[in-house]
């Protein structure tokens, strides 16, 4: 099921909650209780990259800024990022994203049924999903903490754009 995903299973509603990171705000969303059905991200026809993290993460905490900062070098340039929380603590995802300094990917929290489908070992994984046609490809996925992983994405996502 991995390798031939629909990006069809989290419909993402606001939880009206906004954290503050280094004079930038992130909101943070939750999906909703019946919502693995509709993602909101399915209809935008872009790869989208989505990081299955954890709280109690270390390695998260790590991955985290790096992340963020490739997201801030693709914004405007139709990729998504995507950050899925298996915690139900909004407010520990507050402060996480607070100290990893996370300003432009989209954070999800509650999100243990991506991690469950996506048959999530460790965290943090990284998937990138091809949704530029009309069935969604996995195309790479990453594991665990590593510097090296940004070049690899990096690399991947311009080979998707194209």
């Amino acid at each position: 099921m991995k390798k031939s995903i629909l990006l069809s299973f989290v419909c993402l509603i606001t939880a009206g909650m906004i954290c503050g990171c280094g004079g930038k705000t992130v909101e943070v969303k939750q999906p909703s209780v019946n919502s693995w059905q509709s993602w909101d991200y399915a209809s935008k026809n872009k790869p989208v990259v989505i990081t299955s993290m954890a709280g109690f993460c270390g390695y998260c905490k790590m991955m985290a800024p790096l992340l963020d900062k490739l997201a801030q070098e693709y914004k405007g340039r139709n990729v998504e990022f995507v950050f899925a929380f298996v915690d139900e603590k909004l407010e520990e995802i507050h402060e996480i994203v607070k100290n990893a300094g996370i300003t432009t990917a989209t954070v999800l929290y509650n999100g243990g049924q991506f991690a469950q489908m996506m048959e999530v070992e460790s965290f943090p994984s990284i998937f990138l999903i091809d949704n530029t046609n009309k069935d969604s490809l996995l195309v790479d996925e990453w594991y665990g903490y590593s510097e090296s992983h940004i070049p690899e994405i990096k690399s991947k996502i311009d080979q998707t754009l194209k």
